[in-house]
């Protein structure tokens, strides 16, 4: 392969903090809020103009169940956003066809809660940079390197929290970490539908639904399922392919191939499925929706076991799954310390799992759960000068529970 010889240069430090946080997802927003909250000087950087990352930008617009068995188990700043956006009423839990109290949000309401949130919290930001190499020397990240508009400068910090989602930061440093793959999905949402309508026709014809996800998967490579939402006359359509998120060509592929799809799919919806007759595109996500690529190797790596029902001494939240009822577990706070990296915290979906786990602990509740985690733990560690892996955890499960988090 022909290369190119890129010179070496300084770089002008154009912000520092004591906690730098990288990527404005949930996991990061959660992050920068607690971290703020414990009084520390905190940074966020994000490659976007807005916040939230797959809840957002994503269109990801749905919250799983905070509750088992009538108990909320869900709670700190994850319980704090949903109540917020439902008082608003910008969210609701509908009937749902797969479990109850599903939350469904609106993702412009969700960016500005994000950005009040932050701000209140005395949290500046970096929009519009995104972090392309990192500074480290021995296991200790002195500052990020980010590209902008602005050209290619530095971030330095105490305590770097990695909330890219792809670990790039704690990669980058040197922590050692797992890949694995899967879908890749780029979700547009969909107007003038009749959700009622079509979910009754749904659950009344299985067999002509059945053949029209037949046809959506021979003509388009997959199944793109209408998904309630907080308005009953607005869906987003889930979807996924394969590929390799770490890979820009492969994203662009996928990017590409989506978006030429959104047209055929929304056609097929309006001739075959009864509810869409008089939709339209409303809008089309902005984000690509990676769902997995690395995972960092922490201290602990939480498993699918683990998800039954784990308990950890170090636990700073709790977690469940989207999907079935009856399986919560702790989260530990070693699987947010990555091996070897002495200031720096992984949150979000690159936290220290298994493959089989990642599926559940993904999503968007765990990872403010692991967020508010993260943020108060990297307060406490540049505070106390010491490294992230040798904090007082007691202190920090006492910090948790006053923001309101649940930990047993």
């Amino acid at each position: 392969m022909a290369t190119v010889f890129e010179p070496g240069r300084e770089l002008e430090v154009i912000e520092q903090a004591e906690v730098v946080v990288a990527g404005g997802g949930p996991g990061g927003v959660a992050a920068a809020i607690a971290a703020g909250r414990e009084g520390a000087d905190v940074l966020l950087v994000e490659r976007y103009g807005y916040l939230g990352g797959l809840a957002t930008g994503g269109n990801v617009i749905a919250l799983p169940p905070f509750e088992e068995g009538g108990d909320q188990v869900i709670r700190g700043l994850a319980h704090e956003f949903r109540a917020t956006l439902e008082g608003k009423g910008a969210a609701r839990r509908p009937a749902s066809a797969w479990r109850e109290n599903v939350c469904e949000f609106d993702p412009e309401a969700w960016k500005a809660l994000s950005l009040s949130a932050c701000r209140e919290a005395g949290v500046r930001f970096l929009f519009h940079a995104w972090v392309a190499a990192v500074s480290a020397d021995d296991g200790t990240v002195e500052a990020i390197v980010i590209e902008s508009k602005s050209g290619r400068h530095a971030v330095r910090g105490r305590v770097f929290v990695d909330a890219t989602g792809d670990g790039d930061v704690l990669a980058w440093a040197g922590a050692e970490f797992e890949k694995s793959d899967h879908r890749i999905g780029l979700v547009p949402r969909i107007g003038a539908v009749d959700m009622d309508r079509f979910e009754q026709w749904r659950t009344e014809n299985d067999g002509d639904w059945g053949a029209v996800c037949r046809e959506m998967q021979e003509r388009f490579g997959a199944v793109w399922g209408a998904e309630r939402s907080y308005r009953d006359d607005v869906t987003w359509l889930n979807n996924g392919v394969a590929g390799d998120a770490l890979d820009v060509r492969d994203l662009t592929r996928i990017e590409v191939t989506l978006r030429e799809q959104i047209a055929g799919v929304h056609a097929l919806y309006r001739e075959r499925v009864p509810g869409f007759e008089d939709s339209f595109v409303l809008d089309t996500a902005p984000q690509i929706g990676t769902r997995e690529s690395r995972r960092i190797t922490g201290l602990h790596r939480l498993t699918i076991e683990d998800l039954a029902g784990g308990r950890f001494e170090d636990s700073v939240g709790l977690g469940n799954r989207y999907d079935i009822e009856g399986h919560v577990w702790q989260f530990p706070y070693r699987c947010l310390v990555p091996s070897g990296i002495a200031n720096g915290l992984a949150t979000g979906r690159c936290i220290s799992t298994t493959h089989e786990a990642h599926e559940f602990t993904r999503e968007i509740h765990n990872c403010l759960t692991v967020g508010q985690a993260a943020g108060a733990a990297a307060a406490m560690a540049s505070r106390a000068g010491t490294p992230v892996a040798a904090i007082d955890v007691s202190a920090l499960q006492s910090r948790l529970r006053r923001q309101g988090a649940r930990l047993e």
